[in-house]
């Protein structure tokens, strides 16, 4: 152990995370202040960005930015795995966590070349899943690598971890699942609904948006791609708009280039005056308030972290049974779950909950008591902390 030492105290424990980009810094905001205040020296890696800067002040960790690229880019990615070994040699951290492919690919290997004593391998979510072709065998190989470089591969869902095994990706043995799910869980501090705050907030945003808690409004919050079931979303609008001629959709996220949605679509939903467009939010949490139902319609997830956002924010959540998100929905008990890419059962499930208003409202209730109990930030950092207690400790 190399850690930084205080007069009269033990050395702290060097806990090192990585991901490939500044976007997905998102997963570990919170936890990793956390784990400083419990006494671990906290270090991200991470490619260089205005949010790893930002996080780096937020958080009081450390940091060491290092160009990874999303792509394949041999001469590129040499050049990030020398340095990234260099620096784990000189470092020498007791545990590090690595999500993301490219970190988990790049990272992963320096770190089993670096000898880092604990090596956890974070799985978010497998993109391969629907992918075809030369790119399936690809991502295939970049996840076995990088679970195959860990000691520990830790699956942010049940049902994550059982495609993981089934595919092949990683051993049974080595693979696990903290609790119900989820590597961050929710802040409930972000969702004090009740508080005169929030309705003022949620007050100011229908202002702002120009909506009206008289008229029937649908959500969704996310990137706008074609993986997240954008299309069935538009599709199940339009349907419900011959029932509900006034419905809005709010739209929290911003196109994504890397999965992109038919221009046509693109077009059509910049262009239609009862689609609220609000873009990318770096605190969506009181967007949710504005939704009667939040429609999730995602093809894959790793863990439907969104949802149990939404389910905080006491909106009652309508899924698609697939990979992530059916983890963090108990079926007509905390939302309602159809099949992926069926928009007939989607627009069923979500006029329901438009007509029947004690329904929706039990629904939202209890989908807010299921993350208080299973998923509230706390829970999961407990178990993380005692995840690494155990490593090092050679359990």
């Amino acid at each position: 152990m190399n850690g930084f030492v205080t007069e009269g105290r033990q050395p702290r424990v060097q806990l090192y995370y990585a991901v490939t980009v500044p976007i997905s810094i998102v997963l570990l905001k919170t936890q990793l202040a956390e784990m400083k205040r419990r006494g671990y020296e906290v270090t991200l890696i991470c490619s260089p960005g205005l949010q790893l800067e930002e996080l780096e002040q937020q958080e009081g960790i450390h940091t060491y930015p290092l160009k990874m690229s999303r792509t394949i880019a041999p001469l590129s990615d040499i050049v990030s795995l020398w340095k990234l070994v260099q620096y784990l040699r000189k470092h020498r951290p007791d545990i590090i966590n690595i999500g993301t492919p490219k970190a988990g690919f790049l990272v992963g290997i320096a770190a089993w070349l670096a000898r880092v004593p604990h090596r956890v391998h974070t799985q978010h979510g497998l993109r391969l899943e629907t992918l075809k072709g030369w790119k399936r065998h690809l991502l295939f190989a970049t996840e076995k690598t990088a679970c195959l470089a860990a000691h520990r591969v830790w699956c942010v869902s049940n049902s994550i971890r059982e495609i993981a095994i089934q595919s092949g990706i990683v051993k049974a043995s080595k693979s696990f699942v903290l609790g119900y799910g989820s590597n961050n869980g929710v802040d409930m501090a972000r969702f004090p609904i009740h508080e005169v705050q929030w309705k003022a907030k949620v007050s100011s945003l229908r202002k702002e948006w120009a909506l009206s808690s008289e008229i029937p409004t649908i959500g969704f919050v996310g990137r706008l791609t074609m993986d997240k079931g954008i299309i069935e979303l538009l599709q199940t609008f339009d349907e419900l708009r011959l029932s509900y001629p006034q419905l809005k959709l709010v739209l929290v996220g911003a196109f994504d280039d890397a999965d992109p949605i038919p221009e046509w679509l693109r077009e059509r939903i910049v262009s239609d005056s009862n689609i609220v467009k609000v873009g990318y939010q770096q605190e969506p949490a009181p967007y949710f308030s504005l939704m009667d139902v939040f429609v999730f319609p995602t093809y894959r997830e790793g863990f439907g972290t969104v949802i149990i956002e939404a389910s905080a924010a006491e909106v009652p959540v309508v899924t698609t049974n697939v990979t992530g998100a059916k983890d963090a929905v108990k079926h007509n008990e905390s939302g309602i779950i159809v099949n992926d890419r069926d928009v007939k059962g989607l627009t069923e499930a979500v006029a329901l909950l438009l007509r029947d208003k004690a329904e929706a409202k039990r629904l939202g209730t209890n989908g807010r008591q299921r993350v208080i109990e299973y998923f509230r930030s706390e829970v999961i950092w407990d178990a993380v902390d005692q995840l690494y207690q155990d490593m090092l400790n050679g359990k």
